[in-house]
């Protein structure tokens, strides 16, 4: 079943389920074109080529530096829009 979702952000490290885990069940069952950010820890170098691998379209450090963000929405605005 496809949903419309404009945008996915979560975070790398969640309680249940990991974020790179959400992220391939979302693009397998939800929808395989949604745009997709992940909120990772800075120096986890790793869950960034991971989640880049999976799908991910940006993979943005810990604090959230709101111009960073606001501009990667942007960017997945004007490709995916």
């Amino acid at each position: 079943m496809e949903k419309d979702i404009d945008l996915a952000v979560t975070d790398i490290q969640t309680p249940h389920m990991d974020g790179l885990s959400l992220v391939k069940k979302m693009l397998g069952e939800i929808s395989p074109v949604v745009p997709v950010i992940t909120v990772s820890t800075p120096g986890k170098e790793a869950y960034r080529e991971q989640g880049l691998r999976s799908g991910v379209n940006f993979c943005v450090p810990e604090p959230l530096p709101g111009f960073n963000f606001i501009s990667k929405i942007t960017v997945l605005q004007s490709f995916c829009g």
